[in-house]
């Protein structure tokens, strides 16, 4: 597949052999066994700082929107999914489907994958764009609401020159791994296609357990 992981990617080693990354990522990351004990104590620990944190920045009249940063990201240009399309997956099984359709493979090894998700504690944001011109995937930034998460999403745009003006069909995609936590997921995609200036944002709607996919018409 033609993609790129923005955050790294644990490898697939013994519990004994474990890189760097994974270990800072040993109590809330989505690669390999957890603690409980230390899940527990992780939660308590985020829990205390956001209702601190939230309570700081409503004593002085300020927006409660923390910025989140995904775990990890993939995007690329080349997805089977040629229609346009958001989906909040939140378990192995919708996770097995969604990427045989992506990616045209029946790839049930998440060694085959090169990665997998662990949706004890995480879920997964999948954004396709269906077909397309000049993009290099799907990105994005993600804030904490009041009503949950919000997923402001773009392309990685890119000009050609040539025949016809030499431009490249693609199908771009972005996924997003989150926290579990948040259970409703607020997209907003920016429809302003001028270089410099800054970006108009469009509500494409709100996932959520009860409405886990998106199809725009």
């Amino acid at each position: 597949m033609n993609s790129w992981v923005e955050r790294p990617v644990v490898p697939f080693l013994p519990a004994s052999v474990r890189h760097e990354s994974e270990l800072r990522l040993a109590v809330t990351g989505p690669f390999g066994d957890t603690s409980r004990q230390r899940d527990d104590r992780a939660n308590e620990g985020k829990m205390l700082f956001r209702v601190l944190f939230s309570s700081i920045l409503a004593a002085l009249g300020l927006s409660q929107e923390v910025e989140v940063k995904p775990y990890m990201t993939l995007r690329g240009s080349d997805s089977k999914v040629v229609t346009r399309e958001y989906r909040l997956i939140s378990s192995h099984s919708e996770w097995d489907a969604l990427w045989h359709r992506h990616s045209g493979k029946l790839e049930t090894s998440e060694k085959q994958r090169g990665f997998r998700v662990d949706f004890k504690a995480y879920r997964v944001i999948a954004i396709f764009q269906g077909k397309g011109w000049n993009s290099r995937g799907v990105v994005g930034t993600l804030h904490e609401t009041d009503g949950g998460l919000r997923l402001r999403f773009d392309e990685l745009t890119y000009q050609t020159f040539g025949p016809d003006g030499g431009g490249v069909r693609v199908a771009a995609y972005g996924f997003f791994v989150v926290p579990r936590s948040f259970d409703r997921v607020v997209l907003e995609e920016n429809v302003q296609g001028i270089i410099g200036d800054p970006p108009v944002w469009k509500p494409r709607g709100a996932l959520s357990l009860q409405a886990a996919s998106i199809i725009p018409k």
